[in-house]
């Protein structure tokens, strides 16, 4: 079964920061700096690979997740 019809569906984190980073004129209106697009990416990538590899997250790493979406939320909201 296929994920998706379209590459995005293919993407990582690593994927959408580069993303943002190439066309930051794009994004520059959104975000503080790309240093706190780049620091979100790496801390969530953490917690994704960890449920990628079918483990679960500690209440602080939920907690942590939580966070970072009322801050991006904030931003782009």
């Amino acid at each position: 079964m296929r994920r998706g019809a379209t590459e995005i569906y293919y993407t990582d984190f690593g994927d959408l920061e580069s993303l943002i980073r190439n066309n930051w004129e794009a994004f520059e209106d959104l975000f503080p700096d790309i240093n706190w697009v780049v620091s979100r990416f790496d801390e969530l990538e953490k917690s994704r690979n960890i449920v990628a590899h079918n483990n679960l997250l500690e209440p602080n790493e939920v907690n942590r997740i939580g966070l970072y979406l009322r801050d991006w939320t904030r931003q782009v909201g």
